[in-house]
């Protein structure tokens, strides 16, 4: 199972950082931080992406941890449970100044790439309690 899961990890972060070299190098769009709470815009790159990728999918491997021992159906709890998460991150790339629409959309389209692959990938290692 661990296996399984980090194989879903692996590949979250892979597809990551494929959209991303995508919208950077063929769609020609340099991927920016909001400036937020004072905080500079920043240029996003595969480092920080990977990075976010795996605390954000280490922290859902703990929510099914969790869900696992207390759900009746896990697989449809944690499927549940991660698309409000994935949804309500969607707000992050809306948030801040300085960035223009298409940067916008393309940063909400990575979000969603990561939630489009990890959420069903990790909802098959869903184990219900005996």
């Amino acid at each position: 199972m661990t296996g399984k899961r980090l194989a879903a990890i692996a590949i979250a972060v892979v597809a990551a950082i494929v959209a991303w070299f995508v919208i950077e190098n063929l769609g020609n769009v340099e991927l920016m931080t909001p400036t937020m709470q004072g905080r500079p815009s920043m240029e996003i790159s595969a480092v920080p992406i990977a990075l976010s990728v795996i605390v954000a999918t280490l922290i859902g491997w703990g929510a099914m941890s969790l869900i696992e021992r207390r759900a009746q159906n896990p697989r449809r709890t944690w499927t549940t449970l991660a698309v409000i998460g994935a949804l309500l991150l969607l707000g992050a790339p809306f948030a801040g100044e300085g960035l223009d629409t298409t940067q916008r959309i393309l940063l909400a389209v990575l979000h969603v790439v990561v939630a489009a692959v990890f959420i069903p990938l990790f909802a098959q290692t869903a184990q219900s309690r005996p």
